[in-house]
């Protein structure tokens, strides 16, 4: 039977650094990349609402929206 192996309280403290160390730098980098998906998403909704308005104030050759044209349509011919 081997003999468990002393422990070594310095190299535990280096292990518990490096491990809280890790563990800070990995949520630093989420919180960075939420961030910078949130940023991507809101000038995506911006871009996308810009676009919209432009549309209805300024038209466009293509319509965002094509509706079917809804009741009779009267046909006025000249004699």
């Amino acid at each position: 039977m081997q003999k468990p192996t002393p422990h070594n309280p310095l190299i535990t403290l280096l292990s518990m650094m490096v491990l809280v160390g890790l563990a800070i730098i990995g949520f630093i980098a989420l919180s960075y990349l939420l961030i910078a998906i949130a940023a991507i998403g809101l000038i995506m909704f911006i871009i996308g609402f810009a676009r919209t308005q432009w549309m209805k104030r300024f038209g466009g050759k293509t319509t965002l929206h094509t509706q079917p044209k809804s009741g009779r349509v009267i046909d006025h011919n000249e004699h």
